[in-house]
């Protein structure tokens, strides 16, 4: 499986140093929600890009944050990584239905999850953010728009021992001056 995080280069008002520690934590986050569910990841070194087009998957869910940064996350799957990580979310106690409302509301979850662990980090640095309530979009081919300035720095890693692809976004629009709380 491949799962890949992208990271929307802010305008010129945000600073590399919060743009790193953003980025640094999301990818905290992730890694910890999937080794959650008992897999792993690997780096894919030659796969790094920028783009202005986000990736298209089967399922999209996007979340907010405010705060001392503000921005969003989004978690772009197909079908084959919505099952694995959804099964070991579940416990394997539910399929992986599509068509169950129940189980596509798993995927706000996973990304609460990881979101929740990206702020845990940030707090840690000193930031104070907030979380908005996921959405979440199921389609043959979804794919997130974009305003064309925002370019995409694109970090694939693969799960371990699984199939399929997914995409974890980090979008930084603007920062506080202040990270004191």
């Amino acid at each position: 499986m491949t799962l890949t995080v992208s990271c929307t280069i802010p305008p010129a008002n945000i600073r590399l140093d919060i743009l790193t520690d953003l980025v640094q934590s999301a990818q905290i986050g992730l890694k910890q929600f999937v080794a959650s569910l008992g897999h792993g990841l690997s780096f894919d070194r030659s796969d790094v890009r920028l783009a202005y087009q986000m990736p298209e998957g089967r399922i999209v869910t996007m979340l907010g944050y405010v705060g001392h940064i503000q921005g969003g996350l989004s978690l772009v799957m197909d079908e084959a990584s919505f099952e694995v990580l959804f099964r070991a979310l579940s416990g394997g106690l539910m399929e992986p239905s599509l068509d169950d409302p129940v189980v596509i509301s798993a995927s706000g979850e996973m990304l609460n999850m990881i979101g929740g662990q990206m702020i845990m980090q940030l707090a840690e640095k000193g930031y104070s953010l907030d979380l908005t309530p996921p959405q979440i979009f199921l389609g043959d081919t979804i794919r997130p728009v974009s305003i064309s300035a925002n370019r995409h720095f694109i970090l694939p890693y693969r799960i371990v021992g699984a199939e399929g692809k997914l995409f974890f976004a980090v979008m930084a629009l603007r920062h506080s001056d202040s990270t004191e709380t």
